[in-house]
């Protein structure tokens, strides 16, 4: 798939915003009053800054209360610029200054049909490495090449494509921005996790009155995104197993080694991407795995385990939930379950007078409850993931995390080190191996425990660099 845009005006319209500073900024008029603002960079944050006028009197118990939002400004081009989020900044006797956040051309909102961009430190991303079905994107001076994606949320149709060190999300189908904005903070998740990259921070929004996206009319700015992630723990990488491959080999064994490597080693496709997309959007609990995911990719040591631990009590709790027809109880029965209580009941009662109120029959009650290894166990077999002993040992170390246990016994902060790295990253194959079969990938994903294996790992030896997390479940 072909698609051509044009930047030069994009270009040339954040360049204007990343290029003010304290000496040269934009001339905004406050058309309430008449205030004249200065928009500029302070410490790479945007503000607006006036004189105070003489004789101005500011109520300074409250004065942090103040900002500029839902006032209207016109610019040199008097056109006009709504303020939507801000916060009081600083003041003087001399000068009074406002965080700026948020804001917005006078129509912007009344459009439906949008791109919002960040800019990215990185100037060919390799998506073929990770992605199915790319999308070439042409602009007024160069084309790029297998740049980007094509997908559907909410059955609305968007795009994602990197170009000249920009990454670009767009609708392709009408809707409003309020659905834009939210999809698209999902669709920044989605494609963080699967890539390991995404480009975040300020973002800039331009609006459209069609989808041939031929000449921005309306734009907004937003500071209110958190920072760009990058990893190295992305879980599908069709490239990491050609460090694999000694160098010494013969061209034969380098070709029996690639295609071994290769069988059954499948790209994310547009349905699998959209899937991820539209869980997140109306599955809370999908969506909170997703960040926590991220979020553990890019903490300690100490802390990774115990948010992979919890990701883990997600998913399961939600695969577990999801798949109801296949219970994970003990006695699936319910008549057999009812009876076998009814039983018991029966024999317990007759060895405590307050039984009605006992521990006793609380316990009996909540007999046919699965254990917490079942619970988190039994949903690799319902998305048919198939599980060696060591990843049992693994999960059960589940609860150690979650409880604060001193569970690792090694003499020595390395050895300490060591043990830790190696359950956390076994951990992470095993959630990223829930998520991306609940999703409907299948074959092998990346099994970082091998690829980053630490010194003296005796155990990674016998990993893979890609482990085969079973076929396509429905």
């Amino acid at each position: 798939m072909n698609i051509k845009r044009k930047f030069n005006a994009i270009n040339e319209h954040i360049e204007i915003l990343e290029s003010i500073n304290e000496e040269q900024c934009i001339l905004l008029t406050d058309k309430q009053n008449d205030y004249k603002y200065c928009l500029l960079r302070k410490k790479n944050k945007l503000i607006m800054k006036r004189r105070v006028r003489e004789n101005e009197i500011f109520d300074y118990d409250n004065i942090h209360l103040l900002t500029l939002n839902q006032n209207t400004f016109l610019d040199k081009d008097n056109d006009t610029i709504l303020i939507t989020e801000s916060f009081w900044d600083s003041s003087s006797p001399h000068f009074i200054s406002f965080n700026i956040y948020r804001f917005q051309s006078q129509n912007f909102q009344n459009k439906n049909y949008f791109q919002l961009i960040f800019k990215s430190d990185k100037k060919f991303p390799r998506l073929d490495i990770v992605f199915d079905n790319l999308i070439n994107v042409s602009t007024e001076k160069n084309r790029y090449p297998f740049s980007g994606l094509t997908f559907t949320v909410k059955n609305i149709r968007f795009n994602l494509y990197f170009i000249n060190q920009k990454f670009i999300i767009e609708n392709i189908d009408n809707i409003n921005f309020n659905e834009f904005n939210d999809y698209s903070r999902i669709i920044l998740l989605s494609f963080g996790f699967l890539f390991g990259y995404v480009p975040r921070g300020e973002g800039y929004y331009f609006a459209y009155e069609s989808n041939d996206f031929e000449e921005f009319c309306d734009y907004a700015y937003s500071d209110r995104f958190i920072d760009t992630y990058q990893t190295s723990f992305k879980p599908i990488d069709t490239i990491s197993h050609y460090s694999f491959i000694p160098s010494n080999c013969s061209d034969l064994k380098r070709q029996e080694l690639t295609n071994k490597y290769e069988e059954n080693l499948i790209l994310i496709s547009e349905k699998t991407f959209s899937t991820l997309c539209n869980l997140c959007l109306i599955e809370r609990k999908i969506l909170r795995a997703v960040e926590l995911i991220m979020e553990g990719n890019q903490t300690t040591v100490e802390a990774q385990g115990i948010v992979y631990s919890v990701v883990l009590e997600l998913l399961t709790s939600y695969i577990s939930s999801d798949k109801k027809s296949k219970s994970i109880k003990p006695i699936e029965d319910k008549g057999i379950a009812k009876n076998l209580k009814k039983e018991l009941h029966s024999v317990a009662e007759k060895y405590l007078d307050d039984y009605k109120n006992s521990a006793i029959k609380s316990k009996i009650d909540n007999i046919n409850t699965p254990t917490n290894r079942d619970k988190l166990t039994k949903p690799f077999d319902l998305l048919n993931i198939p599980l060696k002993e060591i990843d049992k040992k693994i999960i059960n170390h589940r609860n150690d995390f979650l409880h604060g246990n001193d569970f690792i016994k090694e003499d020595t902060f390395l050895d300490f080190a060591r043990e830790h790295i190696y359950i956390n990253y076994k951990l992470h194959f095993l959630i990223h191996a829930l998520l991306l079969k609940l999703i409907g990938h299948h074959g092998k994903i990346r099994n970082i425990v091998k690829i980053y294996a630490i010194d003296s790992c005796t155990r990674c030896n016998e990993e893979e660099v890609y482990r085969d997390i079973g076929g396509i479940y429905e």
